[in-house]
């Protein structure tokens, strides 16, 4: 058997398995706090691409899928069971809106977090509209840059140690206005990512976890649009439509990989069809360690 194999193995019986004893309330979360651990992966991953010897090459792939069983776990649970469980807290609501200025061409959204849950979905009127709750912090909203290309930034700032992510709430929903191209960060930790951007002329996304669940889906408003992903132990789903050329380069490690429609053109580089003649293209720079990524055209 290869370390690959075992390593997908272990962390999906691993995963299926604690969720459902989770789901049947045998267990109440995990008693540690997995993610926060997850380059202990990166490390087993090193060591097991570096041993010469198969057995231990083994055994070390199937350490580092058990890790990663319990983090891909703890990314999981937080969407199954967000807001359930454990002691009853008031969660603050916030709201955010920032007025839209004609003429502004070109804008930036920062998003920043550890442990949260992020929907970019829908357009509004105002430059930018969110609503945030948080059970056990506060977001802060801040405003910079010029008229025409202003920059708008949603942070929270969450208290105390580690919480585990089923019994709190710390959620922003977030709507844009479809004028500006935008240019769009998240850095987050163990998150839910859920950001449609396909009403929007997009110039780059950039996206940095830890251990989280990430889905993008793109449009074809803008000529050109970059993403760029960087992340440790997360499920990565990326959406773009078919009428557009997408060029994805890839370097991931034990990472699993589903480009569907993309021919292998190099060492980690893949391109649709026709992908230099193409009018309109999205570029993708994958850098995802031991995470899957998944890249579909609609």
């Amino acid at each position: 058997m290869k370390a690959g194999p075992l390593f997908w193995g272990v962390a999906l019986i691993v995963t299926g398995l604690l969720l459902v004893l989770d789901m049947t309330g045998a267990i109440d979360g995990l008693p540690i706090n997995p993610w926060a651990w997850w380059p202990v992966l990166l490390i087993l991953a090193g060591l097991a691409v570096l041993s010469k010897q198969a057995g231990l090459r083994l055994v070390l792939a199937a350490a580092a899928g058990l890790t990663a069983g319990a983090l891909v776990y703890d990314v999981f649970s937080m969407g199954f069971v967000f807001g359930r469980g454990g002691p009853e807290r008031t969660s603050e609501t916030q709201e955010y809106a920032e007025p839209f200025t004609p003429g502004t061409e070109r804008a930036s959204l920062r998003l920043e977090g550890g442990a949260m849950k992020v929907t970019l979905d829908g357009t509004t009127d105002h430059l930018v509209h969110a609503m945030t709750r948080s059970s056990h912090g506060e977001f802060s909203f801040d405003r910079s840059g010029d008229s025409t290309a202003p920059e708008v930034a949603i942070a929270w700032e969450g208290h105390g140690g580690h919480a585990r992510i089923s019994r709190f709430t710390t959620e922003a929903e977030v709507k844009l206005n479809p004028a500006p191209v935008w240019d769009v960060t998240v850095e987050a930790g163990a998150s839910r990512i859920d950001l449609d951007l396909s009403p929007f002329a997009v110039g780059e996304v950039r996206i940095e976890t830890g251990a989280a669940s990430v889905e993008v889906k793109l449009g074809d408003r803008q000529d050109e649009a970059r993403v760029r992903v960087e992340s440790g132990v997360s499920s990565v789903e990326l959406e773009v439509p078919s009428s557009v050329g997408c060029e994805v380069k890839f370097d991931g490690g034990l990472a699993s990989k589903r480009l569907s429609g993309f021919e292998k053109e190099g060492d980690g580089l893949y391109r649709t069809p026709g992908f230099a003649e193409a009018a309109k293209k999205i570029t993708v720079d994958a850098n995802v360690g031991l995470s899957s990524l998944r890249v579909r055209r609609y």
